[in-house]
């Protein structure tokens, strides 16, 4: 369930349990209609989750979201990472 938070108008939804295979959880039609139900409440939606070109599900995620952001470390990634994502992400476009 959404939890209100210290911030005006900042909801929260938590993470549920752990599931052995969260791609297919988060490519089900639900995720989907959870998520435009949440758009329809909201101005903006924001979920956290692994990058997409390295976990199924974040690629899963990330085919659904209206924008992608990358969030990087300075010098954790390796040579070419970033680059090989933005690929990634734009062939999947």
């Amino acid at each position: 369930a959404l939890q209100t938070t210290d911030i005006d108008n900042l909801q929260l939804l938590p993470a549920g349990s752990p599931v052995l295979n969260p791609s297919e959880l988060v490519g089900s039609g639900m995720t989907g209609a959870f998520l435009k139900r949440l758009t329809e409440m909201a101005e903006f939606v924001i979920v956290d989750a692994p990058s997409p070109a390295s976990f199924a599900d974040g690629a899963v995620l990330a085919s659904i979201a209206d924008a992608t952001l990358l969030v990087l470390r300075a010098g954790q990634a390796p040579d070419g990472s970033l680059e090989a994502q933005v690929q990634a992400r734009l062939q999947k476009a």
